[in-house]
């Protein structure tokens, strides 16, 4: 990237500052880290704009460390640069912590401080680790940053209770947007036991321990993710989660849920009953994922959400085009009862040529959207990871004037 000095070009006089702050915003939305890196190099003003883009996002342990650590190399020095850095606790908001390796994380945890977090991502955590970070370090890590408001944990191996203990402790008031990726709370690590473990008494103990915490959080989300969380079918677990009145989050009015099935492991859409009673009636924007794996039971859940006005559903054809075809079918019914509805989107990831399975689902999407009232938008994308057509991608509308799915090919 040319640079041309700001006092030279007259700028500096003549356009004020927050035109030129507006100017390194946009960059940072559509420039690589080395742009931003040589804008920061023009002027002092530059300088200070650009380096709120640099240090907006860290990912821990860095790459370099990692590097040198597999290299049996000293990265102590990465550590000690980072841990000196006043950006840091002034422009970082924004967090990814992967567990692995917890001996390169854990000295970047204890050296660094962060003071505006706004979101956070842990990936890969299990406390069991020699080396990992202790629970109540992260839980110390959030609560120092009191203005978090996304949270991501993602594939967790923990203990249900020191789980919930986890979320309780880290206190986080401002939140408003969670996702729960693969969260394997079993216990000693079995499938098998989750409505056994941990028991309802077990489970009244954590509660009763919240009720005694002056500074107890329940935030009230606004989106929600969910994806194998294990023990969700456990009533009780469910409770201290989202149901009870001290529960570690407020689902009342939330307005985006996403959900994962999954036909192995076993995640039937049944398993995110509690969550669909307590949320039904406010989301307005939903999302399955996997939706070829519903069975025809789990599809009547649809209907409770009356005032959805987007939903999307995923669907990965990797057995059989009639697959595709007949989990389309089963949502016409359950469709029609969201009066609500203006939005509707199936995103299709297929292993045949894309041409064949539009023609398979033609007819499905054009009575689909003859039945459903309101539909104002109705989009179907398909994707082909045939190794012949891998990048080969479709689009479909509605077209109301010719009543008619219209192919537009990207």
């Amino acid at each position: 990237m040319a640079m041309i000095s700001v006092r030279r070009m007259g700028l500096k006089r003549e356009l004020p500052l927050e035109l030129l702050y507006n100017v390194i915003d946009i960059c940072a939305q559509n420039s690589s880290l080395n742009d931003l890196k040589a804008l920061s190099l023009v002027s002092r003003s530059f300088n200070r704009q650009a380096r709120k883009h640099i240090w907006g996002h860290i990912e821990l342990p860095t790459k370099g460390a990692i590097r040198l650590d597999r290299d049996g190399r000293d990265f102590s020095f990465l550590v000690d640069a980072l841990s000196t850095l006043p950006d840091i606790s002034s422009h970082t908001k924004s967090l990814h912590l992967a567990s692995h390796p917890p001996t390169v994380l854990y000295p970047f945890l204890r050296k660094l401080k962060f003071g505006r977090l706004q979101r956070v991502s842990i990936h890969g955590y299990d406390p069991r680790v020699p080396f990992a970070p202790s629970p109540a370090s992260l839980a110390r890590l959030a609560r120092t940053n009191c203005d978090i408001r996304t949270l991501k944990l993602s594939n967790f191996r923990m203990d249900p209770i020191a789980f919930l203990d986890l979320v309780s402790q880290s206190t986080l008031h401002e939140l408003r947007h969670c996702t729960l990726d693969v969260i394997n709370t079993t216990f000693d690590d079995s499938w098998d036991d989750y409505l056994k473990h941990p028991s309802s008494e077990v489970l009244d103990d954590f509660i009763e321990q919240r009720t005694k915490t002056q500074n107890v959080a329940r935030p009230s989300l606004t989106s929600l993710s969910m994806n194998r969380i294990t023990n969700l079918p456990n009533a009780a677990f469910c409770s201290a989660l989202f149901r009870h009145t001290l529960s570690l989050f407020n689902i009342s009015s939330l307005q985006r849920l996403t959900l994962s099935i999954s036909s192995y492991p076993p995640v039937p859409l049944r398993h995110f009953i509690e969550v669909i009673e307590l949320c039904c009636l406010s989301v307005t924007s939903l999302t399955i994922h996997n939706w070829q794996d519903v069975i025809p039971s789990d599809s009547t859940l649809i209907a409770m959400f009356v005032n959805a006005i987007d939903v999307t559903f995923n669907v990965y054809d990797g057995a059989s085009l009639d697959m595709v075809k007949y989990s389309m079918e089963l949502l016409l019914e359950h469709l029609a009862a969201l009066k609500s509805l203006k939005r509707v989107k199936f995103a299709v990831e297929s292993f045949k040529e894309v041409n064949f399975l539009s023609q398979q689902i033609a007819d499905v999407l054009a009575i689909l959207c003859r039945e459903v009232p309101g539909i104002e938008e109705f989009e179907v994308s398909i994707r082909s990871s045939d190794a012949e057509y891998y990048k080969c991608e479709q689009r479909f509308v509605w077209d109301r004037e010719r009543c008619a799915m219209v192919c537009m090919t990207h």
